[in-house]
């Protein structure tokens, strides 16, 4: 609301596309578009950790644009994101 100077639905919808926030994982923004054909996806820093004899261990740490060239090509229509078997 503060970014967007308003409450107007829409031009806070507009306003959170532009902004970063830190969530638990570090710096996280709305994207995703490219992938999800609508950029409303919170896009963060991704930690993968391994958990070995009851001590967690941070193993990478991906960001956002990683994950998403690491991704399958986006989905086809009506497939649901996720849902893909492997080849």
């Amino acid at each position: 609301m503060k970014k967007a100077q308003s409450l107007d639905q829409k031009k806070i919808a507009e306003a959170l596309q532009t902004v970063e926030f830190e969530n638990l994982w570090g710096m996280a923004h709305f994207g995703g578009k490219e992938y999800y054909g609508i950029g409303n996806q919170i896009l963060y820093p991704m930690p993968f950790s391994e958990v070995k004899d009851g001590v967690a261990n941070l193993v990478v740490q991906l960001s956002a644009a990683s994950q998403l060239s690491l991704s399958l090509a986006p989905p086809s229509a009506g497939e649901a994101p996720g849902r893909r078997r492997a080849p």
